[in-house]
Parts: structure tokens; sequence; C-alpha cells
């Protein structure tokens, strides 16, 4: 062969190898594309537009989506004068969010086919004095019965020899609630209907994740084996807390839903767990009708039906 034809084949096998590293090279990044597109999946948008309608629940859906569409980790809204009255100031450079109000007169009342154009600023783009960001509206329902199933969950608590600590959780103050098998802390500038949700959650954590035994004087708190991993952990309180309050006539699938995606559940894994955290979140309903049967036993038993005085013996 000759020394042309040599170096013709040659550069033919190098062509013939680089035409093979480079779709290795795009593949090795497709697939890190495709990592990303997992890692940012549906759910998890699912999840941030779920949140975000909980925070804006008050707005109109226009608002919502505008506000959705140009600032999406938006968290507290307000007009400049608003921004003024609590004490902060909006910065300088600071891109307002356009929104549509009705265009109605001061004081006027009604319905409208006017509209006009008002701007308003996240909380992340002013300075000044602190303000609390209003809680998520997760439970939705009559206050009175928010109010009452509160109480109910908090006459468990102390019948069961818990202790409730309404003051920022020791084990982590950025969280809402934390039990540790003996104490319950939640944070005391919740909302009742927030105070609600965070309660049984935690109650539901002590019914599944914790057992209790004595020593002598000492209450000793063992976490079982069969707990699981922390996202199945989060997932079981979820979803028993979610099922005790829809069983009560309360809503909070919104938040619950929300929650639930932070921590990588699935139709699958919900589906599996639903049975026994029904049984769990019955069962602390049941002692809770129980412990207000007993109050009316105290109170006057003539008054208490016989299936009622059957519940509490």
């Amino acid at each position: 062969m000759s020394r042309v034809a040599k170096e013709k084949v040659a550069k033919q096998k190098a062509a013939m190898r680089r035409s093979v590293a480079k779709p290795r090279s795009l593949l090795a990044a497709a697939l890190r594309k495709l990592e990303h597109a997992l890692d940012a999946d549906p759910r998890d948008l699912g999840r941030r537009v779920r949140e975000f309608t909980a925070r804006f629940h008050a707005y109109t859906p226009l608002n919502r989506a505008l506000v959705f569409l140009q600032r999406p980790d938006a968290t507290f809204l307000n007009g400049r004068k608003k921004w003024a009255t609590l004490g902060r100031d909006v910065k300088a450079k600071a891109k307002a969010i356009r929104l549509l109000a009705p265009n109605l007169g001061p004081g006027e009342a009604g319905a409208t086919r006017s509209f006009k154009e008002v701007k308003v600023y996240d909380i992340g783009d002013t300075e000044g004095e602190s303000v609390k960001v209003p809680a998520l509206a997760i439970v939705s329902g009559r206050p009175e019965a928010i109010e009452e199933l509160l109480k109910k969950l908090e006459r468990w608590v102390e019948g069961s020899g818990l202790s409730l600590r309404y003051e920022s959780p020791r084990v982590n103050d950025v969280v809402d609630g934390a039990t540790n098998g003996l104490q319950i802390w939640i944070r005391p500038d919740l909302p009742p209907s927030a105070r609600l949700s965070v309660l049984a959650h935690e109650i539901a954590h002590v019914k599944l994740h914790f057992t209790r035994r004595r020593r002598g004087q000492l209450t000793l708190i063992d976490r079982p084996v069969q707990a699981g991993s922390r996202d199945e952990r989060e997932l079981q309180a979820e979803l028993t807390k979610f099922l005790m309050l829809e069983v009560a006539g309360i809503d909070s699938s919104q938040g619950a839903a929300a929650y639930l995606n932070t921590w990588r559940a699935s139709k699958a894994s919900i589906s599996a767990n639903a049975e026994r955290c029904l049984t769990v979140a019955c069962a602390v309903l049941r002692d809770c009708e129980q412990g207000r049967y007993r109050s009316l036993v105290k109170a006057n038993v003539a008054t208490v039906s016989t299936e009622a005085l059957a519940a509490v013996t």
C-alpha cells in the first residue's frame, strides 16, 4: 500500500473515532439533562403551584396567574404605600408586579367590566422593619369546626400524658411543629387552622413512630424499627393528619398535597399506607369522643345516652 493510501486510511480511521466519540459526549450531556428534568418533574411544579395558590388564596385566579408568571417565588405582596405603613421601603431598583384591580372609586363596590393596572411588590424587594409573612392557608372549613377539633386534640394530648407547648420547637426553630414522643412543640404565632394541622400531624407522629415504656419513675421513648425512612415517616404522619381532618369534615387536601410532594410521595406509597393511617386517624378521633363522653358523665349521668355510657366503659 502506497504512502498516500496509508495516510488516507489513517484519516478515515481518525474520522471514525471522532464520529464515535461525539455521540458518547452528547449522550453524557443528554443524561445529565434528563436527570435535571427528573429532579424538576411535574410533581415539583405541581407542589409549587399548590403552595403558591394556598399563599395567595385571597387573590383572583387571574391575578394569581399574573403573580406566578412575574414572580413565582413571591411570598407577601403589598403596594408601595402599604409597605410604608408597615415600616418598610421598596428598594430602588425593585421590579413591580403588575396586577388588575376593579376600576372603582373610593368606597364603591359592585360588578364592573373596567379594570386598571396596579403595582405591588414582594417583601423580598423591600427593606425596613421586620414583618411576619402570613402562614399558608392549609386548612379550610368552618371556623367553629376548626376550633372544636383543635380543642379536642389538645385534650387528647393532655389525656395521653403528653406535654403540649406553644413555643418554637427546640429541636428546630424553623419548622412549625415537632415532637420527641413525649412533648409536642408548636409555634405560638400560627393561626387556629395552621395550629390544628400541625398538632394533628405531630399527634400522628406520636401514634405511628414512637413507643413509650415505663422504667421505675421514668418514661422512656423508643422509635420503632418499622418506622422507616424520614420520607416514609413524614408521608404517614401527613396522610394520617389529612384523613383525621377529612373524617372530621375539614378539608386539608391542598396543604397536604403540597407537603407530601416535598417528601417525594407517590400515588403508590399513599395507597400502600392509607389503611394503616386511616385506622390511626379514627382511633385518635374515637379517643377524643370518648373523652367528651366522660366529661358528660361526670357532669350529669342522667343526660347521657346508653350508647355514650357504653363508649366510655
